[in-house]
């Protein structure tokens, strides 16, 4: 309901900041729904060690960062656990 509210206002909203607001609005109401069932994200960050039980390389890039060598450089999609399992990896990159 909360979508199709959404759409049908984006063609009265005048402002981007009202349309933002309102599709944050959403997310939020949507994440708590989904975490009341399990659903939880992952808690992943830049300079963490990649974990192969939770992360999925995509690439590496070389950094001048000495502290980055080996590390997440970049968080390309956010992963999800469904009652402390995997539901969908993290997509990060690390540092070489």
């Amino acid at each position: 309901d909360n979508l199709e509210r959404a759409i049908e206002d984006l063609k009265k909203t005048k402002t981007k900041e009202e349309t933002q607001k309102g599709f944050s609005l959403i997310l939020t109401n949507l994440y708590n729904s989904l975490e009341e069932k399990g659903l939880k994200v992952m808690d992943v960050a830049i300079g963490q060690e990649p974990n192969p039980q939770e992360h999925q390389i995509l690439n590496q890039i070389p950094t001048k960062n000495q502290k980055l060598k080996g590390k997440i450089t970049e968080i390309v999609t956010k992963g999800y656990f469904l009652h402390h399992v995997v539901l969908r990896h993290a997509q990060v990159i690390i540092g070489t």
